[in-house]
């Protein structure tokens, strides 16, 4: 396992063991901040002078974090498309290096 997949699989067990130890209220209080602070994200990036009227400025940055998600959508397809053709470029490789070796054994 590479030292980014081990550092993700160590904080998924750490917030697991978190959350298991919370009350309902607890988890929905640590998710409600976690939220709020990410949908000021967008709040800044839509309204950067907080001219607008909060409900405006609210659904303009739901609007902008649901093309954030959708573009990083497309672009986790697109490594998974890139990965999916090295993956069948190497077995391809490795299928003609066998039977280049067979060519020459039957002699």
């Amino acid at each position: 396992m590479d030292k980014r997949a081990d550092l993700s699989l160590a904080g998924q067990i750490g917030i697991n063991t978190r959350l298991s130890k919370m009350t309902a209220e607890q988890r929905q209080a640590m998710t409600d901040a976690a939220n709020a602070g990410w949908l000021a994200r967008f709040e800044r990036q839509v309204d950067p002078d907080n001219t607008l009227d909060p409900e405006e400025r609210r659904r303009r940055a739901t609007y902008a974090r649901h093309a954030y998600m959708q573009a990083l959508a497309k672009r986790s397809v697109a490594a998974r498309q890139k990965a999916k053709a090295h993956r069948l470029r190497q077995q391809l490789a490795e299928l003609e290096a066998e039977a280049g070796d067979d060519d020459g054994s039957a002699a």
